[in-house]
């Protein structure tokens, strides 16, 4: 379930209330607000834990695929791959590209996607 920021501060301002009891507190937040959507019971509590581990209401994104991942070197050995591949008339998989380099599967996807290639199942065409 996705709440604001706002609303989240809210259940957090009812969660200390209630003595962090999360029954009691799903109980008041729903008589505070009624016209509000009603989290689970268990989401005040995993407020509170994201906050403190993580200083924030939302959990750090997992590992993006930055300019340099998806760029520059990375991009050069990947379409050379791939034009290698190319040349010889075999047939590419991310899996064969991923045993010529030590690229992420997602970065791989996305300099392919980029570059006009779609995957096939297993393989890849240029289009």
């Amino acid at each position: 379930m996705n709440f604001s920021n706002d609303k989240k501060v809210d259940m957090l301002f009812v969660y200390s209330r209630c003595l962090r009891n999360t029954t009691k507190s799903l109980a008041m937040y729903s008589e505070l607000y009624p016209e509000r959507r009603q989290p689970n019971h268990r989401y005040f509590q995993r407020i509170e834990n994201t906050l403190r581990n993580y200083g924030s209401f939302e959990k750090p994104s997992e590992r993006k695929c930055t300019v340099t991942e998806c760029g520059g070197d990375n991009e050069i050995v990947v379409l050379g791959f791939m034009e290698n591949k190319k040349i010889e008339n075999k047939e590419v998989s991310l899996r064969k590209i991923a045993h010529n380099s030590a690229i992420f599967t997602t970065s791989r996807r996305k300099i392919l996607k980029k570059n006009k290639f779609i995957e096939l199942e297993k393989f890849i065409i240029c289009v």
